[in-house]
């Protein structure tokens, strides 16, 4: 597939969304950077730039920017899609309460309809939303840098909707599991590191809830966990199967229990933290997707999205006394 760069660079500059969006499609695709949640959008591997006409000053150097400015604007076009499209939400419905939603891959991920796109996208959502999240964004960095907290400011948002601390679980997550051994208790391969990790998140959740409080008292906060997630068969690649892999956890059945051990600490710590803090409502997302409905093994589809963006709108109605 062949493209010269100033077509591609206009698609992807072009007023109209889903032009730009096909042009995301059709051309780059989100590969892992940096970390392993971090994804940049790259050329496809059967993408072809056509030479631009020659010009007397273009040379190698300057060439080797150009390709490195198109990458830079194809890993801006998706959030400028997602601002645009708020911006004209608001635009259509000036009364619609604005939600502001912060977070990980589960409020932004590139490639599937996650919550954000849900609750802007559904027609039964009557909610002006606003995705401030990046797939890889972890807690520590959300309470350093507050974008959501200028966002709700800004916009006079309505309510705080919070997803967080996967991928700061995923760091430690090798350190979680014990070697293998018999018996019929999960916990026997879990070590203790599970409790400390979470305990020293918690503390950042803590902090970021309770300043987001301090610097906006009257705003309603949502955070929820996660539900359930998948460890996949031995030997395949993913997230979390490699790590049961390397402890030589290989029955189906305990890497089920110790991974629903772990997911149950992490929403039984998110629910006790959020109660420390004022008007905060913890949103319980376990059993909500099916086994059938995850695109990998730490993400729902689209359709276990819906399920999931179905619950949090119910809880967004009571709180903001719609429902």
């Amino acid at each position: 597939m062949a493209i010269r760069e100033s077509e591609l660079r206009e698609r992807l500059s072009h007023d109209d969304d889903d032009v730009v969006e096909a042009a995301l499609r059709e051309h780059f695709e989100p590969r892992p950077h940096d970390t392993p949640l971090t994804y940049r959008w790259c050329l496809r591997d059967d993408v072809e730039l056509e030479p631009e006409p020659p010009s007397s000053d273009a040379d190698d150097s300057v060439l080797g920017w150009m390709g490195d400015q198109l990458l830079d604007l194809a890993n801006g076009a998706q959030r400028l899609v997602r601002a645009r499209r708020f911006a004209r939400q608001r635009g259509r419905h000036p009364d619609w309460p604005v939600v502001v939603a912060e977070g990980d891959s589960w409020v932004a991920h590139p490639l599937l309809h996650d919550i954000t796109d849900h609750l802007r996208d559904d027609d039964r959502y009557p909610y002006a939303v606003l995705g401030v999240g990046a797939a890889a964004d972890l807690l520590r960095d959300m309470e350093a840098e507050h974008d959501h907290e200028r966002a709700a400011i800004e916009h006079g948002a309505r309510a705080l909707l919070l997803s967080g601390g996967g991928n700061d679980l995923l760091e430690s997550f090798g350190r979680f599991l014990r070697p293998w051994s018999p018996g019929s208790d999960p916990q026997r391969l879990l070590t203790d590191e599970v409790d400390a990790r979470m305990a020293t998140l918690m503390q950042t959740l803590r902090a970021l809830l309770t300043r987001a409080r301090a610097r906006l008292p009257a705003l309603p906060i949502l955070v929820h966990g996660y539900d359930y997630l998948q460890t996949g068969e031995p030997g395949e690649r993913g997230y979390l199967g490699p790590f049961f892999d390397d402890a030589g956890i290989v029955d189906p059945h305990d890497r089920r229990a110790a991974l629903r051990a772990i997911v149950d600490r992490y929403n039984r710590h998110v629910a006790e933290t959020a109660a420390c803090v004022p008007d905060v409502t913890y949103v319980d997302l376990r059993g909500v997707v099916p086994e059938s409905e995850w695109h990998d093994d730490i993400h729902p589809d689209d359709d276990g999205f819906a399920r999931v963006t179905a619950v949090l709108a119910q809880r967004l109605e009571q709180r903001l006394g719609r429902g």
